[in-house]
This record gives C-alpha cells, sequence and structure tokens, in this order.
C-alpha cells in the first residue's frame, strides 16, 4: 500500500481545515486569524493534525496531507447559480 493511499485516522472538519492551510505554510497566528480562532486553539488542531496523520513534524503533516489530498478521486462539479458572474 502507498503512502498516498494510506488510510489517516479521521480528521475533524476543523482539522481539514487547519491541514490545508498548513499546506500553505501559514504560522499559527495567520492559521488563527484566517479560521477566527485563538492561538492556543490552533495549537491543539495542527498537534491532532500532526499525530492522526503519523507525522513528526508541522512540515511532514503539512506535506503528508497534500499528499493524501492528491490521491483522493475529483469530483466532478456542476455550475451553481454562484458561479455565474453579475453583469
Amino acid at each position: 500500500m502507498s503512502s498516498t493511499s494510506k488510510a489517516f485516522e479521521p480528521l475533524t472538519v476543523r482539522e481539514h481545515a487547519v491541514a490545508a492551510l498548513l499546506t500553505e505554510g501559514l504560522s499559527n497566528k495567520r492559521i488563527a486569524a484566517q479560521l477566527v480562532i485563538s492561538v492556543h486553539t490552533t495549537k491543539f488542531h495542527v498537534s491532532n493534525v500532526i499525530i492522526k496523520l503519523g507525522a513528526s513534524t508541522r512540515v511532514d503533516a503539512a506535506v503528508k496531507y497534500a499528499r493524501w489530498l492528491d490521491a483522493q478521486p475529483r469530483v466532478k462539479r456542476t455550475r451553481t447559480h454562484e458561479d455565474v458572474v453579475p453583469s
């Protein structure tokens, strides 16, 4: 089984959001501002992401999460009214 298809312990919705921001290289302070949560709460979520992904560092977690995302099947998205730019 490849490392990209390895099943991780499920992340919460918030942990997915934090992991996605980790892949962008954001600091805890910037993640907290983006998600409108405290830096303390951000550190808690980052720690959980690292543990659940079996990573050793936040950079390792970001890499593992990015690889996991790349391995996910793409869902065909249909256009919605929100996709239409008002004239």
